[in-house]
């Protein structure tokens, strides 16, 4: 995302975008906005946007765990020669 204009969109947004507006809370956001005001380093600010968006990923898993029971749950390991296949065969039951 940073190799992609995420500063540059960071950068345009600021000019926008109220600073205390919500849409600032969105995972990364303000790591980036550090970096752009000159508060952060590249290098921290890539490393908090990887830890926010592993914390915002753990929290996606634990509410998923939350909410729906473990049969409902198809599990996939992108590592196992099966993965693409259990995969279309979850999609096409789901087509059903």
């Amino acid at each position: 995302m940073l190799a992609g204009g995420w500063r540059e969109e960071v950068r345009t947004l600021m000019r926008d975008v109220p600073a205390d507006a919500p849409a600032w809370n969105a995972c990364g956001y303000d790591a980036i906005r550090q970096l752009e005001d000159g508060t952060l380093s590249a290098s921290d600010a890539e490393s908090r946007v990887v830890i926010a968006t592993r914390q915002y990923a753990k929290r996606q898993r634990t509410w998923f765990r939350h909410q729906l029971a473990g049969l409902d749950v198809t599990r996939l390991d992108p590592r196992a020669p099966d993965w693409e296949a259990r995969a279309l065969s979850w999609w096409n039951t789901c087509d059903a």
